[in-house]
């Protein structure tokens, strides 16, 4: 199993598809994950840091096919 997570605000077309470029970072994200591997925005690392017993890996910069600029992009080393 491999998972990539982002949030944001997700539109829904008219057949109840997710689409949007939140969507598509997280997609992105989700395909550069190995298995057995998470990997998370910097956007979700924010989010869930602090005391919920998640632990990140150094963010690495990467450009995402479809999506401007660089996205941080942190793996997930322990969650306990």
């Amino acid at each position: 199993v491999r998972m990539g997570l982002h949030t944001g605000e997700a539109i829904t077309d008219p057949s109840g598809d997710l689409i949007g470029r939140h969507v598509i970072k997280a997609a992105r994200i989700a395909n550069l994950a190995t298995g057995g591997q998470i990997l998370v925005s910097e956007t979700v690392r924010e989010i869930a840091s602090g005391d919920h017993g998640l632990t990140f890996g150094d963010g690495v910069p990467l450009e995402l096919k479809g999506l401007d600029g660089l996205h941080t992009v942190y793996e997930v080393v322990d969650a306990t």
